[in-house]
């Protein structure tokens, strides 16, 4: 079936014509920046698309999912539970590699792009030689389902967390469980780890992010102020801040060294699926489901800088490594690509990639 094509048009508003005529038309910005454009949709999945990241050249796009997903639970589809590699440029896919048995909900590159890791609801953790498509490397320790990973940016250390409550901690070329970190009470919904590894975030049904001391295996704070299951934590690329989404609507902002609560950024309406940062560190971005928004929030200040609103609910959030574009995806299978505002130290960030 054929889906209707976005028209690309950005609308800028100043506050007070936004106070006017209400908030939540597709593309309005509520501030100074003009909300994200759509520009691509990336056609083919038949199952829903749980998750998508940029290559580190932000030449190609790798997703995963399969199934759907309602009511907060996993259902079958298709069963298409392989990952699928895209070409930004041309929207066309290059490339499916085989080999979960399950839905696919995480994949990251590694820093050369040569390699990528994926976790899926089959209980286990892949490692794929993205030119050639085989499966290079399986880890399995996970009593059940594991529901999201993080990699570091040298692609050594591996964290993954799922239905069994613990985070565990992966040297990559070995396939060697490094730690078993414990704590949690019920399913985690989602992990990262910083950029260096030095630490490693999680959260889950229990309402309480959990930081971490990846070498030393050791808890160093409980993150506390979300009132429902959270959905999705990440880290800035410098590792000095952290974002936390949850159902309650709310994203937060933290500091890493103290553990302290920085902002609390209000705005979506329902759910929030998605959250991450943009790689100069000042941006954030989420994604609500129910509310259909992708949302951008100033870093320093914690307020809303604009706002998008797709046709249906919006899942994954992620931004390419110059931070002129972002991928989103969808409820309804979709896999769509968004242009950025620029921002001040980065003027060349609202061009189009050609």
């Amino acid at each position: 079936m054929q889906r209707r094509q976005s028209s690309g048009r950005r609308l800028v508003c100043p506050l007070i014509v936004l106070f006017l005529l209400g908030q939540g038309a597709p593309g309005r910005a509520v501030g100074a920046e003009p909300a994200p454009e759509l520009i691509r949709r990336f056609e083919g999945n038949k199952d829903f698309v749980y998750c998508a990241v940029f290559s580190p050249d932000g030449n190609y796009i790798l997703s995963g999912g399969g199934g759907s997903y309602s009511d907060n639970q996993w259902l079958p589809g298709d069963q298409d539970y392989t990952l699928w590699l895209w070409d930004v440029a041309t929207g066309k896919c290059l490339r499916r590699l085989e080999g979960h048995t399950d839905h696919v909900a995480g994949v990251a590159f590694s820093s050369d792009g040569k390699q990528a890791l994926s976790g899926s609801l089959d209980g286990t953790l892949r490692l794929w030689d993205i030119k050639t498509g085989n499966q290079i490397g399986i880890y399995e320790g996970h009593r059940g389902r594991i529901n999201g990973i993080g990699l570091t940016k040298d692609g050594r250390v591996a964290v993954s967390g799922g239905n069994d409550g613990i985070v565990r901690v992966w040297d990559v070329e070995s396939g060697k469980q490094l730690h078993a970190l414990e704590g949690h009470k019920g399913y985690l919904w989602t992990v990262a780890i910083t950029s260096d590894g030095k630490y490693s975030l999680s959260g889950g049904m229990d309402k309480v992010c959990r930081l971490w001391d990846v070498k030393a295996g050791q808890e160093l704070h409980q993150l506390e102020g979300h009132t429902s299951t959270i959905r999705r934590v990440a880290f800035s690329a410098d590792g000095k801040r952290a974002a936390t989404a949850a159902w309650d609507k709310l994203v937060k902002i933290w500091d890493v060294e103290t553990g302290k609560e920085l902002h609390t950024c209000e705005g979506h309406t329902d759910n929030i699926e998605g959250v991450t940062f943009t790689p100069d560190g000042r941006r954030i971005l989420s994604t609500g489901g129910p509310d259909k928004s992708l949302r951008v929030w100033d870093v320093e200040t914690g307020k809303e800088l604009c706002h998008a609103t797709y046709e249906d609910q919006l899942h994954y959030v992620a931004v390419a490594p110059d931070g002129k574009l972002a991928v989103t995806t969808g409820f309804d299978h979709s896999i769509c690509l968004w242009r950025l505002a620029k921002s001040e130290k980065n003027p060349q960030a609202s061009k189009k990639s050609k």
